[in-house]
């Protein structure tokens, strides 16, 4: 299955030492920080106690998307983060595991149900929480923005990692790599 969310040019990413770099920059082989969510040890419901690991870039890809299939996601910790609609974001309740703007782009690209049978995907809501790197743990979402068919963003996805399935983008927790 092909990955084929995108993020925004300009998304910072966190890298292992804990700076941040432009996806447009990102080249193969930057080392990022991940969670391997496939690792046997990994426990999604309380993910506060998994340790974040280093992974490679394998591959970055870039894409010109349509606005009408784009919007921006504002946080009470000040991050933004614009993305197409289908880009899984991880939510930090356990009745958001993974949140996004468009819950049925999302399943036609990674299925509709966990390895539980249970919902894997939530709509993305003022007062959504997702997880963060750093200090704090989760943000809240304040606004989300909806852009408009005509205009154009010129968007970047981290497509490949050689371990874990996450980054963060602009310290939220978003997905990356080619499975969930």
């Amino acid at each position: 299955m092909a990955f084929t969310s995108w993020l925004n040019k300009g998304t910072l990413i966190t890298l292992e030492d804990g700076s941040q770099k432009a996806i447009e920059s990102i080249e193969v082989g930057d080392s990022v920080q991940t969670f391997d969510m496939n690792h046997e040890d990994f426990d999604s419901a309380h993910i506060e106690n998994n340790e974040q690991s280093a992974t490679e870039v394998k591959e970055v890809k870039e894409n010109t998307v349509d606005g009408g299939s784009v919007s921006t996601i504002t946080f009470d910790n000040g991050s933004e983060v614009t993305l197409t609609n289908d880009y899984p974001i991880y939510g930090y309740s356990e009745d958001d595991a993974w949140i996004m703007c468009d819950v049925e782009a999302t399943e036609v690209l990674y299925g509709t149900d966990d390895e539980d049978g249970g919902e894997r995907f939530s709509e993305v809501k003022v007062g959504t929480e997702a997880y963060l790197d750093g200090d704090d743990t989760s943000a809240s979402v304040t606004d989300v923005e909806t852009h408009k068919d005509g205009t154009s963003f010129s968007m970047y996805t981290i497509s490949t990692l050689e371990a874990g399935n996450t980054v963060f983008a602009n310290h939220i927790m978003v997905a990356a790599g080619s499975q969930l």
